[in-house]
């Protein structure tokens, strides 16, 4: 069959390449292994203003938590449950501090197609890196948003969860799937702030159940009826976990972004105030945040035993598990703090490794003087430490290991030690 011949093409200069056109978003960059790289720089790469981006090869949530493991990156997620106000209020705060908003594309590899974009605002801190406030409200398929509002709000520091204005019923419902996720864990925040967008009641009696039987404690801060209010709740939450570490020259990321007071409505000072004794730092809570729940036995008019003020003073110590004071001699438990293990198991195996100490130290020669211990496992520390002014009752806590260093928690376990209230 014959072919059709090709037209006859005019002699002259080669045509030129067309310039290539780019459907949009930010420019290709070749980029060397070393740039933007680095510990500071947190969860993806920096390229261009304001846009950051993640390559990955397999499941987004997975690799996203897989990156927050690496990184250890300090930070806040701001989740709704009721009220899709996150990405707004991040837009409101942007605009009111002359913040620039930032997003974290999450791309495959290879194709470069956007798979999840996820929105946060960089804080500023007094010393280190930005503090960065991630909104759960990710640009992704259904499946893939869920699953990666659970990785921000399980790898962040604090998660602040806005609620909306829900009969009692339905929150209910609406603060299950938020329990489920933080029993199957991996779970490393140990603070949740339940931030209510109308009136407290209801969420107040819900809110017990969504930490229930795990080492989170949650907290309902006053009504928050807009985004400065739900900023300076989490701020001063922020400012509070970290202020009481400061004391001993340990550097600790305060946020120095001025935020409006709650009671007021002035502007808080930009820079942290001067941190007040240990024994101030305890008794009272921020002004924007509600005091933390005491044992049900004492919200029903009961005394609390200077016992039981102790151990949940040692609660506030980050990544506090679980805590008990016992009766060496007996293992009786005489106060408990926190989820599992329990004031029996603490007792009776805390008990044993105080014998096994005190025989060793016998058999060194070294006296038999009350033990203390601090012992590190895999995920865990286990310390055991004689009350002050009282060796045969004894401090037995288990701390995340993941959540605080050592060194820290000891030195927070020494101030409480020295306040008033524990002798």
């Amino acid at each position: 069959m014959a072919l059709p011949h090709p037209p006859p093409r005019a002699h002259g200069p080669p045509e030129a390449w067309q310039p290539t056109l780019q459907a949009g978003g930010a420019p290709t960059q070749i980029l060397a292994d070393g740039d933007g790289a680095g510990p500071e720089t947190g969860v993806g790469r920096r390229v261009g203003p304001g846009l950051w981006e993640l390559f990955v090869v397999y499941d987004p949530a997975q690799a996203l938590a897989q990156q927050f493991d690496l990184h250890s990156e300090p930070c806040v997620a701001l989740h709704d449950i009721g009220s899709p106000l996150s990405r707004r209020w991040l837009a409101d705060l942007a605009a009111a501090h002359r913040l620039a908003p930032q997003r974290l594309v999450v791309r495959s590899q290879g194709w470069g197609v956007a798979l999840a974009t996820i929105h946060f605002l960089e804080l500023p801190v007094a010393a280190g890196a930005p503090l960065r406030l991630y909104s759960t409200d990710v640009d992704a398929e259904t499946r893939q948003r869920q699953a990666i509002a659970r990785v921000l709000l399980g790898a962040s520091r604090i998660g602040a969860v806005l609620v909306g204005d829900l009969p009692g019923h339905a929150l209910a419902a609406a603060l299950q799937p938020l329990h489920d996720a933080i029993a199957a864990g991996p779970w490393r925040n140990r603070e949740l702030l339940l931030m209510p967008t109308r009136g407290t009641g209801v969420l107040a009696r819900h809110a017990d159940a969504v930490t229930e039987a795990t080492p989170v404690r949650s907290r309902v801060t006053a009504t928050v009826a807009d985004a400065e209010d739900a900023l300076a709740a989490t701020v001063e939450a922020w400012n509070d976990l970290h202020a009481p570490l400061t004391g001993a020259g340990v550097q600790a990321p305060i946020v120095t972004l001025a935020v409006r007071h709650k009671r007021s409505g002035a502007p808080a000072p930009a820079s942290p105030a001067p941190l007040a004794p240990a024994s101030a730092a305890f008794a009272q809570a921020p002004p924007a945040m509600l005091p933390l729940p005491l044992p049900r036995a004492a919200q029903a008019g009961e005394s609390v035993s200077p016992l039981q003020r102790y151990v949940q003073r040692c609660l506030e110590i980050k990544g506090m598990v679980s805590c008990c004071i016992f009766e060496l001699d007996t293992q009786r438990t005489l106060a408990h703090a926190g989820a599992r293990p329990g004031p029996a198991a603490l007792a009776a195996n805390g008990a044993a490794l105080c014998t096994a100490l005190a025989a060793a130290s016998r058999g060194l020669g070294l006296g038999a003087a009350p033990p203390e211990a601090a012992i590190t496992l895999v995920g865990h520390y286990l310390v055991l430490r004689p009350l002050p002014r009282q060796p045969r009752l004894v401090l037995h806590a288990v701390i995340d290991r993941s959540a605080t260093p050592l060194v820290l928690a000891l030195r927070h376990l020494e101030r409480i030690d020295d306040e008033p209230a524990s002798r």
